[in-house]
C-alpha cells in the first residue's frame, strides 16, 4: 500500500513540475497546441521521466485550458438539406444564459481566448442544430468526441445555454451508464446551466 501511494505521489509531483515549468515558459503569449506539446516533450524526460503517455495527455489538456493555446477546430459533416440560420437571427436574440455562463467561466479562471473559441464553436454547432422557430418536424443528431479533460462538458454546457437563449425548450442528456457518472453530469449541468 505504501509503495503504491509513493508512486502516485511521485507521479503527481512530476506532472506538477512539468506543468509549472512549461506554463511559466509559455504564459506570456498565445501558442499553438503543437508548440505546447513540443515544450512539454522537451522537459518531460528531465522533470517527469516516469509519467505515462496518458498522464502526459492530462498535462497537455490542463495547460491547454489554462494558457492561451490556439486549439485546432473540429470537423463538421452536413447533409444537403442543411440551411444556415444563426447569422440572420443572432442579433435579434437575447443571450442572457450564454452571457451568464461566459462570465462564470471567466470568473473560474478560464483564459479569455479559450472562452472566445468556445463562443465561436458553440455558434457553429447551434447553427448546425437548426432553427427552433421553424415550423414542422425535423431531426438533427450530433456527437461530441474528445480527450479526457479537453473541455467537452464546458462546451456542451455553453451550447445548452445558447440553445435556451435561441428558443429550444427541451435538452436531453445521455449521461453514461453508472449512477456516479450521471450524478457528476447532473451537478455540472446544475452549476453551468440551471
Amino acid at each position: 500500500m505504501t509503495i503504491i501511494l509513493n508512486k502516485a505521489a511521485n507521479r503527481d509531483e512530476e506532472m506538477s513540475n512539468l506543468e509549472t515549468i512549461v506554463s511559466t515558459l509559455l504564459a506570456s503569449s498565445t501558442h499553438t497546441e503543437q508548440a505546447l506539446r513540443d515544450e512539454l516533450l522537451k522537459y518531460r524526460s528531465v522533470t517527469s521521466p516516469s509519467i505515462s503517455d496518458a498522464d502526459f495527455e492530462i498535462v497537455v489538456r490542463r495547460l491547454t485550458m489554462r494558457l492561451s493555446i490556439d486549439v485546432e477546430r473540429g470537423v463538421v459533416i452536413v447533409g444537403d438539406e442543411f440551411v444556415d440560420w444563426l447569422d440572420d437571427k443572432k442579433r435579434d436574440l437575447t443571450w442572457s444564459h450564454w452571457l451568464n455562463y461566459k462570465q462564470w467561466m471567466l470568473s473560474q479562471g478560464r483564459p479569455p481566448k479559450v472562452v472566445d473559441r468556445m463562443d465561436e464553436s458553440t455558434n457553429e454547432i447551434l447553427n448546425l442544430v437548426g432553427d427552433p422557430t421553424v415550423e414542422g418536424s425535423w431531426s438533427r443528431r450530433g456527437l461530441v468526441i474528445g480527450d479526457v479533460q479537453s473541455g467537452k462538458t464546458s462546451s456542451y454546457l455553453g451550447l445548452f445555454n445558447k440553445a435556451v437563449d435561441a428558443g429550444f425548450r427541451l435538452i436531453i442528456v445521455l449521461a453514461g451508464n453508472t449512477e456516479s457518472l450521471r450524478q457528476q453530469t447532473q451537478e455540472r449541468i446544475d452549476e453551468g446551466l440551471i
